[in-house]
């Protein structure tokens, strides 16, 4: 058994034969060796697979202290590529952005000289550069990022690699209107997943085709999914992934006119983002919570929750993302009568 076994557990979502397999190597690898380094990032990447991202962070920061890193630089490419997709999803965006330009600029000057080996980095490089071309509104440069991360993976056939961008693809068109389009990436990126029999990864995609369902108004649809993607989520104790699928639950059930349900559901989501400690996520829910309580005409209660997410999101998120708190704070002194607060 070696490193290409356990990338092969990995990819297919067995993930404790995967871990395993990767102690066993690492245990009966020289510290300094090629294939020692890669087996670290595979442990970080197997913790992300798992969201347990704090974890993986600290094994990313463990590797990238190794002097011995400096030699490889595809290997630290990826640790530090794959280090900005945690912070862009912990809501750090400018600090997640920094990272992607130190590898978009390593790999620039490097490309000519590793070819096939640096695939793998090139179809992550593109991918993440969609992400933040859709983040800052550059749409058809996005869209060019995601069809070249596509092309890649598909002509060298890794498909574990391919349903994550065309996933990426299908929420990209989503998001711009273009349904049809949206519902072929996502069906594709959903079959090849169950071709891996990839759990961790299904779960992603039930919750994806639940968001395709739920903008299309086809709630019926939409519950079935995100409900097929909690089934998982709770086997595997995917925790983040519940506190998604709880916020849609929430959603669903207020715009069904239920916002009782809809506070049961976002006070669930709460409960487990106070357990994992991830501040960027509790202050998403206080902002659910309070502006359910705003549509209730609850507005002390909706003040409190809304005052609680920014007090919480100062110094976790980037200052672009106080826009709608400051926003809804505002409305809520309007509404009260406190002009002078608004």
């Amino acid at each position: 058994m070696k490193l290409d076994d356990a990338i092969t557990l990995f990819q297919n979502g067995e993930i404790e034969e995967s871990q395993t397999l990767i102690s066993k190597l690492l245990d009966t690898s020289d510290i300094s060796s090629e294939e020692y380094l890669e087996l670290k990032l595979l442990q970080s990447e197997l913790l992300y697979l798992k969201e347990n991202y704090l974890a993986s962070l600290n094994e990313l920061d463990l590797l990238l202290a190794i002097p011995k890193l400096s030699e490889f630089d595809i290997i630290k490419m990826k640790a530090i590529l794959a280090k900005s997709e945690i912070l862009y999803h912990l809501s750090k965006v400018n600090e997640s952005f920094m990272l992607f330009q130190e590898v978009e600029l390593s790999f620039e000057q490097i490309n000519q000289n590793f070819g096939e080996k640096s695939r793998l980095l090139q179809i992550r490089l593109w991918r993440v550069k969609g992400v933040f071309l859709q983040f800052y509104g550059k749409h058809d440069e996005a869209e060019e990022a995601y069809v070249t991360s596509q092309n890649l993976a598909q002509d060298i056939g890794y498909g574990f690699e391919l349903s994550l961008t065309l996933n990426l693809l299908g929420l990209f068109n989503l998001n711009n209107g273009r349904i049809d389009v949206s519902k072929r990436f996502l069906d594709k990126s959903h079959q090849l997943r169950e071709e891996l029999k990839n759990e961790y990864l299904l779960v992603r995609s039930y919750n994806s085709l639940g968001t395709f369902y739920q903008v299309k108004g086809d709630l019926d649809s939409a519950l079935e999914n995100f409900e097929n993607a909690m089934k998982i989520a709770k086997k595997l104790d995917l925790k983040d992934s519940m506190v998604i699928l709880y916020n849609s639950f929430g959603l669903i059930a207020q715009s069904m006119g239920d916002n009782n349900k809809g506070l049961e559901y976002h006070h669930l989501s709460l409960q487990i983002n106070e357990e994992l400690g991830i501040k960027a996520n509790i202050s998403i829910a206080y902002n659910n919570i309070g502006l359910i309580h705003l549509t209730q005409g609850d507005l002390d209660k909706a003040l409190k929750f809304q005052l609680q997410s920014l007090q919480i999101g100062k110094g976790v998120f980037d200052e672009i993302r106080f826009v709608g708190s400051y926003n809804n704070i505002g409305i809520i002194y309007s509404q009260k009568g406190e002009l002078d607060k608004a």
